[in-house]
C-alpha cells in the first residue's frame, strides 16, 4: 500500500463495507464462485486428508466443496457477516470459520466465528 493510505483504516473500511453487503454478496456470488470451484480444486489436487486454507472464504462456497472431496477446511475472512452466511456456518459445517485479517504482516489475532 502507499505511505499515504492507514493499512489498518483500510482493512477496517473493507470489513465494514463486506459486512454490510454479506447476504447480497453471497446471494449473487455463491453461483458464480461455485463455477470456478471444480476447476480451482482440481487444479489444486485437493483430496482427502487434504488441509485447505480457504483465505478471503466470504461465504465458503469454495471450501465447503473442498470439505465435500475430504480436504480438512479453515475458512478466513474479514468480515464476521460473511462467514455467518449458511455455505460455512451450518451447524452441519465440516468448515471451521476464524475471523481475520491474513494481509497484516503482524501476528495475527484469530477468534472463532459466531
Amino acid at each position: 500500500m502507499s505511505d499515504d493510505i492507514d493499512p489498518d483504516a483500510f482493512r477496517e473500511f473493507e470489513r465494514i463495507a463486506h459486512d454490510r453487503l454479506a447476504e447480497s454478496y453471497h446471494a449473487f456470488f455463491a453461483s458464480v464462485t461455485a463455477h470456478a470451484a471444480e476447476p480451482l480444486l482440481t487444479a489444486a489436487s485437493v483430496g482427502p486428508g487434504m488441509t485447505v486454507l480457504d483465505a478471503a472464504c466470504g461465504s465458503g462456497v469454495v471450501g465447503m466443496r473442498a470439505a465435500r472431496l475430504g480436504a480438512v477446511v479453515t475458512g478466513v475472512d474479514l468480515a464476521p457477516r460473511m462467514l455467518a452466511q449458511r455455505a460455512i456456518s451450518s451447524a452441519a459445517s465440516p468448515v471451521s470459520a476464524l475471523c481475520a485479517c491474513i494481509v497484516s504482516p503482524r501476528v495475527l489475532r484469530l477468534r472463532r466465528a459466531e
